[in-house]
């Protein structure tokens, strides 16, 4: 089913290029930049249940548009050290993507996720969680934003 909030074929490429180049700008700006950012409060208020958009921006075949649900919670108590399960919706029901480790950077309020020599990295501002996956060649896969949710399951 097409979703009108996503342009198709060449322009959906191009509002993809430019939705990454800017937001991966944006998140080597904010790791290259020494100085602390505004705390967005307790790092508790991102253990909870996360729904959003997770988009490709890559002309790799095996990677799709998806509806994404973010399980995280803490791995160790009184550390900023989390657990991130992360599904996809597909028929309406939540199916396993992976599971991502993380720390939580709180100079530059960002969650960091290596894997594999690729990683994601989500800056959070208190309500939502924006972030990228850095393919292990050091290019640019995905766009992530996701927001905190109070619903159930499947919701996005």
């Amino acid at each position: 089913m097409h979703d009108p909030r996503f342009p198709t074929s060449p322009a959906r490429v191009r509002v993809r290029r430019l939705l990454g180049t800017g937001l991966l700008l944006w998140l080597a700006s904010m790791a290259a930049a020494a100085t602390s950012t505004i705390s967005n409060g307790s790092t508790d208020q991102l253990v909870g249940t996360w729904h959003g958009r997770s988009l490709c921006v890559t002309a790799k075949p095996a990677c799709t548009d998806e509806t994404v649900v973010y399980h995280i919670r803490r791995t160790r108590p009184h550390e900023d050290v989390f657990a991130i399960q992360a599904d996809k919706i597909v028929a309406g029901r939540e199916e396993t993507i992976g599971d991502l480790s993380c720390r939580f950077e709180p100079l530059r309020q960002l969650l960091v996720c290596p894997m594999h020599g690729a990683g994601w990295r989500f800056r959070w501002d208190g309500s939502s969680l924006v972030g990228v996956l850095i393919d292990s060649d050091g290019s640019l896969f995905r766009v992530i934003q996701v927001q905190r949710s109070t619903t159930g399951p499947g919701r996005p």
